[in-house]
Parts: C-alpha cells; structure tokens; sequence
C-alpha cells in the first residue's frame, strides 16, 4: 500500500479531556501552515467519553485509535508505529491536547539536521518548561532514586532543586539540552527511521523525558531548544508531589528508569 504524503504527523493521547482537544484542532488549523495529519489516541475512559471523541475526529477528519490506558509511553508508541505504517513524513510531533501554538509553525522552520527539538514551552503560570534538563546530572538522580525509594522527602527535593538552579543558571540558553519537555516534543523522521526509537511501556506517566535525553545521549544525538517555536501549555506548570497519586506515578516510573537504564 502506498504511504500518504504529509509533512507533519501529530500524535495527541488523550484521555477524558474533550475540551482541550477541540481547542487543539481549533488552534492547529489556525497556526499550522504545512500539509499535517492528526493521529488521536483514546486512551479510553468510559464508553460515553470515547464516543464524543470518536465523533470529533470523523467531524474533523482525523484518525481515531483507541486502546486501553497504559500510559503515555504504550499509547505514543501505537501512534508513532501507525504514522511509520501510513505516512510519508517529515516530522512526528508528540503533544498533549492541552497544549497550543502561539507562534505560527512552518515546515521550513524545522530544520532537517536536528533529530529532536524542543520548542519553547509556556505554562500557565508562564513559566518556562523548556529546557527540561538543560545539562545530565547524575548527582541529581541518584539523590532522587534515593528520596523516591526510601521516601526521603530531603533528598528528593534536594535533587529536584539542584536541577532549577542549573536551569536559572543557563536561563538565556538557546542551543542544545539535555533533556526536553514531554508536553510537546518534534521527532525527525529520520531518528525515527534510523534509530528505531520507542517509548518504555513500562513507564506509565513521567520521566519519559529522562528516558528520551539518555537515549539522545547514548546515540550522540543533540537535542535543539529552540525559543522560535513557541507552545503554550495549559498545565498549571506546577508538579505536586505532595498530591498522593500523581506522587506514586512519578515514584514508579523514576525507580523504574533508574534501575532499568542507570543499570544499577
């Protein structure tokens, strides 16, 4: 079967959240100046909410994948292998529903040598969330691993701060990073052709980004933050770990990462 041309293939999970979706399309068509695809992943939660979802993507002419709720690693890995399976592309675009651009995006303001980049990305209480990681530091890590498992509250927020403060420090970078937001991230098609990347399914919700920069960094590939492409995200911006479930996802999928490729 012969591939569909497009140049941009966006792949949006979504669960529940009808209204950010439709504000997604809304702003796509509005800023988005190139020949794209939207692939949507209903990660399904209830039989009423994928039926509203279902209707926006025929209305729209958008494809409609649902799968059940493994997280966000297992459902961009269907929509990136769907684009392999239909698509001549340039670029993958993964992004949350809640996200929006604020500057126009062009095809020819991605540029075909960077593998990955890292639009700046704008919270809702306007903080910057790009660069995620500006530099690796291990020291960091170890002494989250170390607050997440023993629940050491100390160490982990030691380590997260160790983090904001290298961030403060490179402020005005706009170059290469380590590691990238994973509200909105751009995939060259050639990293996903040559390198054969996936998500770990066994990461149900964050830290992906962890993943994605050590994976980058392994495969001497440079990240590209670039402040031109601008992305709004709707996040309050603000993880609390002090909220109980939000807590475990990130203490699981941290512990997880660590073990797994910290090779410890």
């Amino acid at each position: 079967m012969r591939k569909i041309d497009v140049e941009i293939v966006f792949v949006v999970l979504v669960y529940r959240n009808i209204d950010d979706l439709q504000n997604f399309i809304i702003n796509t068509k509005s800023k988005v100046k190139c020949n794209y695809k939207i692939i949507v992943i209903d990660a399904k939660y209830s039989d009423e909410v994928s039926k509203d979802i279902e209707n926006i993507c025929f209305q729209n002419k958008l494809v409609y994948i649902q799968i059940d709720n493994k997280g966000y690693g297992y459902g961009n890995n269907v929509g990136i292998e769907y684009a392999n399976n239909m698509y001549e592309y340039k670029y993958i675009i993964i992004c949350n529903p809640d996200v929006e651009f604020i500057s126009t995006l062009r095809i020819e303001n991605l540029c075909d040598s960077e593998m990955i980049i890292a639009p700046q990305i704008i919270a809702n209480n306007n903080k910057l969330q790009n660069p995620y990681w500006v530099k690796e530091n291990i020291f960091s890590e170890k002494l989250m691993y170390i607050g997440y498992k023993h629940d050491i509250k100390l160490f982990l927020y030691v380590g997260i701060f160790i983090n904001k403060i290298i961030k403060y420090l490179f402020r005005n970078h706009n170059n290469y990073i380590y590691a990238c937001h994973g509200a909105c991230i751009i995939l060259n098609y050639n990293f996903i052709k040559y390198y054969n990347f996936k998500f770990d399914d066994k990461m149900f919700l964050f830290y992906e980004e962890a993943l994605l920069g050590l994976f980058a960094k392994k495969n001497n590939i440079k990240i590209k933050y670039d402040k031109n492409i601008i992305v709004r995200h709707f996040e309050d911006g603000s993880m609390s770990i002090s909220n109980i479930n939000e807590y475990n996802f990130l203490r699981d999928s941290f512990i997880y990462y660590y073990k797994r490729y910290r090779k410890l």
